[in-house]
């Protein structure tokens, strides 16, 4: 852009030539100084927002789900419920005060709660939370719920206790007879090396080979196929 310079006015009073020529030099003084300006500007790089960084603020998150400085967005006031503070939010994170009186806190004791509501919208909700005696905890709730559903997750503790239990059935999940020998079954033995190991069984009264005419509950020890003892 050119700044042309306009001719003074000459006219035969000098007075009012001066009044217009005065006037004339600021105009042209403001806009030689806005030129500046504008060129400083464009040459200005730090100045301008590329495309691909107005692309990249277009496609951030928008919504937030902590505040400003990344700590929890929601705080549950004492005596409150977690439900009411996030159950119309989104993604979200939040902190409920231990001591206080949460009403739905699944805190263990006095502890406080962290979380964040992975996924959630009007009335439904999931999500994660673990409070400050190191206890995990996950949440879900629905339309039709009146509060949040928490189902503790297990410790460390619990999955060695676990592990170290007795894997191989000896009796049935309600604890009778692990096995059953019915009166048409082969012969009680053939039966029983076909299950090594520690096992309870039930042989049915009318099987031929027991010893009485009454039914029988008895324990197998067998630490190979053919090799074993039967009370």
């Amino acid at each position: 852009m050119e700044i042309k310079t306009p001719r003074s006015f000459k006219v035969s009073d000098k007075a009012h030539a001066d009044l217009f020529n005065d006037m004339i030099k600021v105009i042209l003084e403001n806009d030689v100084g806005l030129l500046d300006q504008i060129n400083q500007h464009k040459n200005d790089a730090t100045s301008h927002v590329s495309v691909t960084e107005k692309h990249k603020w277009d496609q951030s998150q928008l919504y937030k789900m902590t505040n400003d400085n990344g700590s929890q967005l929601v705080n549950i006031p004492a005596g409150g419920s977690i439900y009411n503070g996030i159950k119309s939010l989104g993604a979200c994170s939040f902190y409920a005060p231990g001591g206080s009186g949460v009403v739905d806190s699944p805190a263990i004791g006095n502890a406080a709660l962290r979380g964040f509501q992975l996924v959630g919208q009007n009335n439904i909700g999931v999500g994660i939370a673990i409070d400050t005696s190191g206890n995990a905890f996950c949440f879900s709730y629905h339309v039709n719920d009146v509060g949040i559903n928490w189902l503790q997750l297990p410790t460390q503790n619990e999955k060695n206790k676990w592990d170290a239990g007795q894997l191989s059935k000896i009796t049935a999940d309600d604890g009778k007879a692990y096995e059953r020998i019915n009166a048409n079954d082969p012969s009680i033995l053939d039966k029983l090396i076909k299950l090594p190991g520690v096992h309870s069984w039930y042989i049915h009264e009318a099987h031929p080979d027991l010893p009485t005419k009454s039914s029988m509950r008895v324990l197998s020890v067998f630490s190979e196929n053919t090799y074993g003892w039967i009370i």
